[in-house]
């Protein structure tokens, strides 16, 4: 199976690239697919990529040699009155992704219908859509991919959409988790039989080593979606503490402004995550030494975190930590939560902190940045661990474990 050209489908809830329709924010599930996509091309199988976009209508186009079907999000809602479109959401649990299913549904025929049956089609668990290929004769084999494990104390049976994700990984022929963390949590959380999970982790771009010299002044950054799961409160809290240490010090944020959606006591629920970085800031002296940026691409992004003295990655839960890894692979050197998927990733090559202390946190930053040296030398180790992380070992894997 490993030498024959293979019709494979992904399925994913966005998409970083989408021709002239909106992007979605890289990250996530959409950079896992579009790089196991574009590595399948590259390596002579058939990939296509099943994503939402702001279309009017299903249409496929070719993108760095995948087929991408783009799906109109809401389409049927769209084309009705405010009255039927409230019958029809009633109608259907009142679940944006139950009316996003019947868009999917119709680009799966579509491309059955002009390119036949897929030997695999594998879609992520948060979508829980497997019951669109499974059964269907759209496909030989199904994989779901973790990418959101719930925590243990979630309610396994509290929506329709934890009930029809855990039916998907429960039927799969496989199950591939990013790290080992996630497959105990979805043995745990669905009673999964352990056997069918495949550990498998996220895929990083190819980059190449850094070569300019040590950035002037001491800075600290952090780069992802700013909100809640990453702690950004966290770090926005320690930039006081350090800067009373490092007068100089300045902190960065790079990424799009998340709504604060969970219970932080400090926090108001629905208030954007750069208002908490402000008020968190204020309460602990740090007025005044950071700044926010927008998202920018994969380059520009390269370039203003290697211009930092360090990377910080305060998550309270991650599932794998893209960006994390990138960080590793950039050469930078990084501070990091104490929580076990970024242990099982980098550990001996970043420093950790306590989950939840900004006095920690400030500790560990300021300890990194008063030892150029070793940063460097833990930058240099994290450099060659990243290397398993590359989408050239990484895709290798998925298929054999996709086909085993």
């Amino acid at each position: 199976m490993a030498n024959a050209r293979l019709k494979i489908g992904l399925l994913t809830d966005n998409y970083p690239f989408s021709g002239d329709a909106p992007p979605s924010t890289p990250g996530g599930i959409g950079t896992y697919t579009q790089l196991v996509a574009e590595e399948l091309a590259r390596l002579g199988h058939e990939a296509h990529v099943f994503a939402f976009a702001s279309v009017p209508r299903h249409r496929c186009i070719e993108h760095n040699g995948v087929r991408l079907w783009q799906l109109p999000a809401w389409s049927r809602r769209r084309q009705m009155t405010v009255a039927q479109a409230a019958e029809f959401t009633l109608r259907h649990r009142n679940d944006a992704l139950m009316l996003s299913r019947y868009s999917a549904l119709s680009g799966l025929r579509l491309a059955v219908s002009a390119n036949g049956a897929f030997d695999l089609i594998e879609s992520p668990d948060a979508g829980a859509m497997g019951e669109l290929v499974r059964g269907k004769r759209f496909t030989a084999r199904y994989a779901v991919r973790l990418h959101c494990v719930p925590p243990a104390d979630w309610p396994k049976d509290g929506t329709p959409l934890e009930r029809d994700t855990g039916a998907d990984v429960k039927a799969a022929d496989v199950v591939t988790a990013p790290t080992e963390f996630a497959r105990r949590s979805a043995i745990g959380f669905w009673g999964c039989d352990p056997a069918r999970i495949v550990v498998v982790h996220n895929p990083l771009r190819p980059v190449a080593v850094a070569t300019g010299s040590w950035p002037e002044g001491p800075s600290a950054v952090l780069f992802g979606r700013l909100g809640w799961q990453k702690g950004v409160d966290f770090f926005a809290g320690a930039i006081g503490r350090v800067a009373a240490r490092i007068p100089d010090f300045r902190a960065t944020f790079i990424g799009p402004d998340m709504t604060w959606i969970q219970g932080e006591p400090r926090w108001a629920t629905g208030q954007m995550a750069t208002a908490v970085i402000r008020q968190a800031a204020e309460r602990s002296g740090g007025t005044g030494r950071y700044r926010v940026r927008a998202p920018m691409g994969h380059d520009a992004l390269i370039e203003a975190v290697r211009a930092h003295s360090l990377c910080v990655f305060p998550s309270r839960t991650e599932t794998f930590g893209m960006a994390l890894t990138e960080a590793m692979a950039w050469g930078v050197p990084c501070v990091a939560s104490d929580i076990p998927p970024f242990r099982e990733l980098a550990d001996g090559n970043c420093v950790f902190a306590p989950v939840g202390s900004e006095a920690a946190l400030a500790d560990a930053v300021t300890a990194m940045l008063s030892n150029p040296e070793e940063a460097r030398r833990m930058a240099a180790r994290a450099i060659e661990r990243a290397r398993a992380y590359s989408v050239e070992r990484v895709v290798p894997q998925l298929l054999k474990a996709w086909f085993a």
